[in-house]
């Protein structure tokens, strides 16, 4: 009923304080509900009624798994208000599954041939393409996002420094750690930023041409035309390096936390929805090199052979 939403949507902005963009979005999905159910009493729905809906009606829609559990989560509050208020003598939703979903494929990277050829130092006195080196340096070196890299300030980057505290998404701090061949690259573009005219009065560490701070799109574009010199045919760009820095890590460590700490993910399931699935036989010859049962074990078999 259109007068439970309301008055559900009405408890979530006095009682709990919902911002208006999110009462926006739980009466959109409400009312979707309440219309493919159109005639019927929303009280009197049962759990099969309402599975039915989650994956059926919703599901059959290539509705992406972050969609499909928004809905479930705002279905979930609602009866559960319902009940609550005595309306209802059980919430219906408690069981509810989402559907069933494909596993995601790991996201495309570069080799690492493919990255030795695209970071191969340029021989040039072009100052531009030194800095878009370094760009790129900095970008598979530490994992950052396009935004982060962006932010970055000449008094940031201590130039012998190994490592950086980024600022991240939700205000979230993270160190990130420089390599050599990026401190190198970070120090030859240095050299160069501070003999460009009005470089002092930018406090950017990168700079476009007329001496402003490069913005995200000018440093994705300039990533891309620097990549397809070397690289003619791929799409580079700064997600697929921010994918490949994550990537090589967990292929040489194993330690899906620590490519979390350094993406600067705030739940670990959102790195191994992206990448625990890359390499599955990697991972097992990893754990059965050192597990220490399945080293054991292994000793045993070989002592048994």
């Amino acid at each position: 009923m259109v007068s439970d939403i309301e008055d559900y949507l009405a408890w979530l902005r006095d009682k709990r304080g919902k911002a208006v963009q999110t009462l926006t979005t739980y009466r959109r999905l409400l009312r979707q509900f309440a219309a493919a159910h159109s005639g019927r009493d929303l009280r009197l729905l049962d759990d099969e009624a309402l599975q039915h809906y989650l994956v059926n009606h919703l599901g059959s829609g290539n509705r992406s798994p972050a969609t499909l559990s928004k809905h479930r989560s705002v279905l979930r509050g609602f009866y559960e208000w319902l009940y609550r208020q005595c309306i209802l003598s059980a919430n219906p939703t408690l069981e509810l599954e989402l559907p069933c979903q494909p596993q995601p494929a790991a996201p495309r990277t570069l080799t690492l041939a493919q990255i030795s050829t695209l970071l191969e130092a340029p021989e040039t006195d072009d100052p531009w393409l030194i800095r878009d080196h370094a760009i790129l340096e900095l970008f598979y070196s530490t994992g950052m996002r396009l935004a982060e890299l962006a932010a970055i300030n000449y008094c940031d980057l201590d130039a012998n420094s190994d490592h950086y505290l980024i600022r991240g998404r939700g205000d979230v701090t993270r160190p990130v750690f420089i390599g050599s061949k990026a401190r190198t690259a970070l120090a030859r573009w240095r050299s160069v930023r501070d003999n460009l005219p009005g470089s002092t009065n930018e406090a950017a560490l990168f700079l476009n041409e007329k001496g402003g701070r490069l913005s995200d799109r000018s440093i994705a574009k300039h990533v891309k035309d620097y990549a397809a010199t070397r690289l003619p045919g791929i799409n580079v760009h700064p997600q697929l390096l921010r994918h490949t820095f994550a990537i090589h890590l967990l292929q040489a460590t194993g330690d899906l936390r620590a490519v979390q700490a350094l993406l600067g993910h705030k739940k670990l399931v959102t790195t191994q929805m992206m990448y625990a699935s890359f390499d599955f036989p990697f991972l097992v010859r990893e754990y059965e090199r050192k597990h220490p049962r399945m080293k054991a074990d292994g000793r045993q078999r070989k002592e048994q052979g």
